[in-house]
């Protein structure tokens, strides 16, 4: 791979590192802490320090610039996390038994390589979307109600809309009903919470239940169940809302109780990747439980008087998020609130949503008219266009074709490419780069699952995405 020019590591190194020194004065890193972390001599440290003081001519090498940027990343996901400079620094040095830790500190593997970097700012990433079980240190954390990212006076207060899934996001067009069928009309709360709360299989629920079912019923209750799966479509007009929603700066989120079975149907329908995703089977918690709801706050890094939540339950959408301090209304009243253009009668946050939302006109549909083949090379540019590393074409295809290969190497730079690659590259592109043949949305899938952790934004749509394709026939 070719490194950056010289004239690109001028203009970035002296900022970069100026910007580093700031981290570490928050975070009260030493010397020896600096060092290890660019991983340079005392002596080198020191001369860089004082021309970046200066505002001088700086060029450092590309694998210093890329332990910095590793570090500005862990800085923003630790500062959505934490309250205060003080909790980062306790987390920084609190032994961690979880991987990539085995109980030691996440300072001790920022001194290490710069995979060992990278790890840590996943597992932050993985911790802010709520992935990472917490730990002692934060155990007790809750958002304040007054935390703002922008102030009171600067922002509307509801700054993410979360919708439920099916019903809402959402329809079924060709509704068979097969956990009815298999359950009866009125199975009980303990059964419904089985189904919504785990992962299961159909045979095995019912084997677990001592119902009576042969290969040729279960046969038929699986048809059912992929049917109604294939026949999922998104609610009319809901692309044209969560784009709005978008451009207005506000995060989308979903959080739907729903079988193991329906959760690529749900997410593959998706026009993008959501902000934050809490699908009953895989939390263990259902709506109404109080937990799954802040378990979405968390993910989104808001306070529950921050966010509104729209279903078509009233139990479940409404009254559930509203006893934990959330905004809810019905998915019909939220329609019928923007067809109006807001609503005095609503409490005065939603009614200015609505208002903002409803007085903006769709975007005209962008229709990308060049290839899959140079949607690729469209994404790269963004790509080398970010982190001013100047990546190839056969790079990129090879980090796609064989993601696992490429993770199981002993070349950091490669590997930073593939997250780069999905941190960088829009929905838009990749829908256009999965219809060809060169890169596909199994291809896509495969290298999410090798390169990404749990939580990224993009990784369960793509391989929601990824599975819908595999089961549509050709």
């Amino acid at each position: 791979m070719s490194e950056p020019t010289a004239d690109d590591r001028t203009h970035l190194s002296a900022p970069a590192l100026r910007t580093f020194m700031n981290i570490a004065e928050r975070w009260d890193l030493n010397v020896s802490d600096r060092r290890a972390i660019l991983g340079c001599h005392a002596q080198q440290l020191e001369e860089w320090s004082s021309i970046a003081r200066a505002h001088g001519l700086l060029m450092l090498d590309a694998a210093v610039i890329l332990r910095i940027s590793a570090m500005l990343r862990l800085f923003v996901e630790l500062k959505q996390i934490f309250r205060s400079p003080d909790q980062e620094r306790d987390w920084l040095r609190h032994a961690l038994n979880q991987r990539p830790f085995g109980g030691r500190a996440p300072l001790d593997l920022l001194r290490g390589t710069l995979e060992d970097q990278i790890a840590v700012r996943r597992y932050a990433e993985r911790k802010r979307f709520g992935v990472e079980p917490p730990n002692e240190v934060d155990r007790n954390f809750q958002p304040e109600a007054g935390y703002r990212i922008i102030s009171e006076g600067d922002a509307p207060q509801i700054q993410a809309v979360c919708f439920d899934g099916f019903g809402t996001l959402v329809e079924i067009g060709d509704k068979r009903r097969p956990f009815k069928a298999l359950l009866g009309d009125a199975p009980s709360s303990e059964t419904v919470a089985k189904v919504l709360t785990t992962p299961i299989r159909l045979e095995d629920l019912a084997r677990q239940l001592a119902i009576d079912l042969d290969a040729t019923r279960l046969a038929q209750l699986e048809a059912d169940l992929n049917a109604e799966c294939r026949s999922t479509q998104l609610r009319a007009g809901i692309d044209a809302v969560w784009e709005k929603l978008e451009r207005l700066g506000l995060k989308v989120a979903v959080c739907s109780n729903l079988a193991t079975q329906y959760g690529d149907a749900l997410v593959g329908c998706l026009p993008k990747a959501s902000d934050a995703l809490v699908l009953s089977f895989e939390v263990g918690l259902m709506k109404p439980q109080a937990e799954i709801y802040r378990l979405v706050c968390r993910q989104l890094g808001l306070a529950p008087d921050q966010v509104l939540f729209v279903g078509d339950s009233l139990e479940a959408d409404v009254h559930g998020p509203q006893a934990v301090g959330l905004f809810a209304m019905h998915i019909d009243a939220f329609e019928s609130g923007l067809a109006k253009g807001g609503d005095p009668a609503l409490p005065r946050a939603i009614a200015e949503l609505l208002e903002r939302v409803g007085g903006l006109r769709p975007q005209e549909r962008r229709q990308l008219s060049y290839s899959p083949e140079q949607a690729l090379d469209a994404a790269l540019g963004s790509i080398n266009a970010g982190t001013r590393l100047g990546y190839k074409r056969d790079e990129l295809v090879r980090v796609l074709r064989a993601p696992a290969e490429v993770m199981q190497g002993d070349d950091p730079v490669l590997k930073l490419l593939l997250g780069a690659f999905f941190d960088a590259t829009d929905e838009a592109l990749l829908i256009r780069i999965a219809e060809g043949s060169e890169i596909t949305w199994a291809g896509l899938s495969q290298a999410v699952q090798a390169g990404l952790q749990p939580g990224h934004p993009k990784r369960a749509w793509i391989v929601a995405r990824a599975n819908r394709s595999a089961a549509s026939p050709p």
